[in-house]
């Protein structure tokens, strides 16, 4: 799976996925949501983010994009980062994520099409 690492999320995310066997990209600083969901789209990248903007369907609508997961996490800490897409990555295995926006909390992940 090919993984876009927004700017909002630690290095360490990328770096981790990426020795999981990811083929995964950090997004440039600065970087515009324009930019970033372009390139994710482009490049036929899943986007995984801290940014709400991209939660937005009438904005992003899922089905026009390779998946975008949402991460709305109270306090970030990276293992708890980790531990949460782990797990949507997981139950992906065998369904694509592409065309789902997946929002994931503490509490899980809900799925928007």
């Amino acid at each position: 799976m090919k993984l876009l690492v927004d700017e909002n999320l630690p290095n360490a995310v990328a770096e981790t996925f990426s020795a999981k066997g990811f083929d995964c990209v950090k997004v440039s600083p600065g970087s515009s949501d324009a930019a970033i969901i372009t390139l994710a789209k482009k490049e036929q990248r899943v986007l995984l983010t801290l940014d709400k903007d991209f939660a937005d369907i009438l904005a992003y609508p899922p089905q026009k994009y390779y998946g975008i997961i949402c991460l709305r996490i109270k306090r970030p800490l990276i293992i708890d980062i980790m531990r949460m897409i782990d797990s949507v990555l997981s139950y992906y295995k065998t369904v694509p994520i592409k065309g789902k926006l997946i929002v994931v909390t503490e509490k899980g992940f809900r799925v928007r099409e």
